[in-house]
């Protein structure tokens, strides 16, 4: 992805598994116009590669390939809600309906308490891992930072390591220069 504004990835990464929800929603970049899920085989290669699916899953389907298209972009609008705006209700209801495919159980270990754990295979298991991701996120309050750029040429997910968790770009240096000078210039114009 060579033009991207963007710093490298461990500027704006996110701590532990929750990085792969980050990356997997920045499979799609905006301004570059490229798509790391452009076919299944790119996205049946690019969930082996973030271990979300195993090497003995067989290659995603047309239907399935749709249906992580949709839950990546699903997530995008739940992210989006990290900044203030309402998830769009059509992604939740695709986040619930994915999530019924993917059979997650209740693991009890002895000293790390109570997990949820996929217990599935294929494309199931895969979204299974991601929603066990985003549930761990939830708990341990990492998922809040976890945020779309507030640049809607951009929609960059970053994790916001901000002292006051209040950031709204990808970076200061493209995206929230390129906000703030917009906004001068319609100040400027509507004087």
């Amino acid at each position: 992805m060579t033009n991207h504004p963007h710093p490298p990835s461990d500027s704006q990464a996110a701590p532990g598994d929750l990085e792969r929800v980050r990356q997997l929603v920045n499979t799609l970049d905006l301004e570059a116009g490229q798509d790391g899920l452009a076919s299944p085989e790119e996205t049946t290669d690019w969930l082996k590669e973030n271990r979300l699916l195993t090497a003995a899953d067989k290659p995603l389907s047309r239907s399935e390939w749709e249906r992580v298209v949709g839950v990546r972009e699903a997530l995008r609008s739940l992210l989006r809600a990290n900044g203030g705006a309402e998830p769009e209700p059509r992604a939740l209801e695709l986040l619930d309906d994915a999530s019924k495919r993917g059979p997650l159980t209740v693991r009890f270990a002895h000293h790390d308490g109570i997990e949820l754990v996929p217990s599935g295979s294929g494309l199931g298991g895969a979204l299974a891992r991601t929603f066990a991701i985003l549930h761990t996120a939830t708990i341990d309050g990492s998922l809040p930072l976890l945020k779309i750029c507030g640049n809607d040429a951009c929609q960059w997910a970053f994790f916001d390591h901000s002292k006051n968790h209040s950031g709204v770009w990808c970076t200061m240096a493209t995206c929230g220069n390129r906000m703030k000078a917009r906004a001068y210039r319609e100040r400027k114009g509507k004087v």
